[in-house]
């Protein structure tokens, strides 16, 4: 990911693997140093995830005030992206019903909450079961191609 990453001249941030809340706070860190005012998340497994819903996460990014937006999972309990200004707070909730927890994180930071609609962002592949959503989608994702690169998903026709 590192490589991929610098070819297309992105910044990485490493952290010890101490769970995605950990990571985001590194990546704030990171952030707050080079003098940026808000960054924005998405979980790398939301293998749907379309150009019209990144934006909108960016722009909400963009925004001025005090705010931390999230973009729930499928069950509405989960937290599969956000964007958050200012970074000198510390909202990572991530984990079981996190969507409640970066809400609460939010009203005690006296930061405005917003639930995003970002539909291709609700699909995430939290078990194996999760992929056979990936396959079936009617038009193939880059995810569905690694996953037939991997011999876990057939050929099919595309419309």
């Amino acid at each position: 990911m590192a490589r991929l990453a610098t070819r297309h001249d992105m910044a990485v941030v490493r952290e010890r693997g101490a769970g995605q809340s950990a990571a985001l706070r590194a990546g704030v860190a990171w952030a707050l140093e080079r003098g940026h005012t808000a960054v924005a998340t998405i979980a790398a497994d939301c293998a749907m995830l379309d150009i019209d819903d990144l934006l909108t996460l960016m722009e909400k990014a963009a925004r001025r005030g005090r705010f931390l937006a999230c973009a729930p999972d499928a069950e509405g309990k989960g937290t599969n992206a956000a964007a958050v200004r200012p970074l000198d707070v510390d909202v990572w909730r991530f984990g079981p019903n996190s969507l409640e927890r970066h809400r609460a994180a939010a009203e005690a930071e006296r930061l405005r909450f917003e639930v995003l609609d970002l539909p291709s962002l609700r699909i995430d592949c939290d078990r194996p079961e999760d992929l056979l959503g990936v396959i079936s989608q009617p038009r193939p994702t880059a995810t569905f191609h690694v996953l037939r690169q991997l011999g876990l998903a057939g050929r099919r026709a595309v419309g």
